[in-house]
């Protein structure tokens, strides 16, 4: 099947040579290349326009999401193809996908695994095979779980059926769009890794989290909530429970809010809403909720590294409330897994006569071996 490939973007003259070689090193080689610039003063349209058979679009400052509307409505193909200008895709990345859509003319979209690499990595696939399964991003909702749209190929009459791709999340029209394409039927995920989704300071989820975290968090509440709306028209007997777990976000919000600005009394008050609205759901899903929170959280208060992460986490642990039991449970599970002791070591081994690292390593200790009481007390209090 012929397949369009819309390329977005903004300052991205570091690596979209890189991301168009990709694209014209496809196995099934796409009959539309189409490059929105969002105005970029970097250079990177004259490295476009070096490509022959690239169409070379402007959108000036319009935002990531009104630049994939832009190039879907300037393309044909009956599939189409969304890629950042900083990813790169396997040679075998849409012979696969167009594939797995042509055999299954029922399915809106299909898409592979992604390979988290930094940019000064090599990037190494492994060899990519076909292993197509069904997937619903409503069985997680509301947590998104595709974590770039530069993985996906999408039947044009699909992404139509639901008005194009929508400029009105700003931010988050990549997971409305998974939820929206879904209503009626699974998408199928391949689960071979076929793209190289490139983590850099400048990448815009990383901006938008740094610099405006609680408004993208507000933004994905509304794109939730609208998606929900759809989904509740062709399904109303799963109104129930995922009108219950859209209602875990908004004390989600709250508690973003109050960690940003240090407000510990909202913090606790939050954390006893989030505790009530979790009621009945399993520990996996406690855990994909605060796995979302701390996505959003962790640019804006700067708890990348592993000594700033276990700074913010004895400042949570000592604020969330001890009634909340179930989420300060998970809270500490999924932060004091075997993995940050691990780390820890290893941060102190490095350089061993660092005061400062003696201190992390015994503050990780610490903090585990309180785990371990919190799970005995539960336990206890459970027999």
């Amino acid at each position: 099947m012929d397949v369009a490939v819309i390329i977005t973007l903004f300052n991205g003259a570091k690596w979209i040579r890189q991301t168009l070689e990709s694209v014209f090193s496809q196995e099934h080689p796409p009959v539309e290349v189409v490059v929105v610039d969002d105005g970029s003063e970097d250079g990177s349209p004259e490295i476009v326009r070096s490509f022959p058979g690239v169409t070379l679009l402007r959108n000036s400052g319009k935002g990531e999401n009104s630049a994939c509307e832009f190039g879907f409505r300037h393309t044909n193909a009956p599939l189409v193809a969304f890629l950042d200008h900083d990813d790169i895709w396997h040679p075998s990345h849409l012979r696969i996908l167009s594939s797995i859509l042509e055999q299954n003319p029922q399915c809106p979209a299909a898409f592979s695994s992604c390979l988290f690499f930094n940019s000064d990595d090599s990037l190494v696939f492994p060899s990519p095979k076909l292993n197509a399964v069904p997937f619903d991003p409503w069985r997680d909702f509301p947590k998104n779980k595709i974590p770039t749209n530069s993985s996906v190929v999408i039947r044009r009459d699909a992404l139509n059926e639901m008005g194009g791709w929508p400029a009105k999340f700003s931010g988050y029209g990549d997971a409305y769009t998974w939820f929206r394409l879904s209503v009626a039927q699974p998408l199928i995920e391949n689960r071979s890794t076929t793209i190289g989704y490139r983590q850099h300071e400048s990448s815009l989820n990383i901006d938008l989290r740094s610099r405006k975290a609680l408004i993208y968090f507000n933004e994905a509440l509304a794109a939730s909530e609208d998606a929900f709306a759809h989904r509740l028209a062709k399904y109303p007997k799963d109104s129930d429970r995922l009108k219950r777990r859209l209602a875990v976000l908004t004390p989600m919000s709250d508690i973003l809010k109050a960690t940003i600005n240090s407000d510990y009394q909202l913090l606790k008050e939050s954390a006893l809403a989030f505790e009530a609205s979790l009621a009945g759901e399993s520990t996996a899903f406690i855990k994909s909720m605060l796995n979302m929170l701390f996505w959003f959280l962790s640019p804006s208060l700067n708890i990348e590294t592993l000594a700033r992460k276990t700074d913010y986490f004895k400042i949570l642990i000592q604020h969330w409330p001890k009634d909340a039991s179930n989420s300060r449970e998970a809270l500490m599970d999924y932060n004091l897994g075997n993995r940050i002791i691990w780390n820890s070591w290893n941060y102190l081994s490095t350089q061993p006569w660092q005061i400062s690292r003696w201190t992390l390593f015994t503050d990780v200790v610490y903090l585990r071996l309180l785990w371990y009481w919190n799970r005995f007390t539960i336990s206890i209090a459970r027999d």
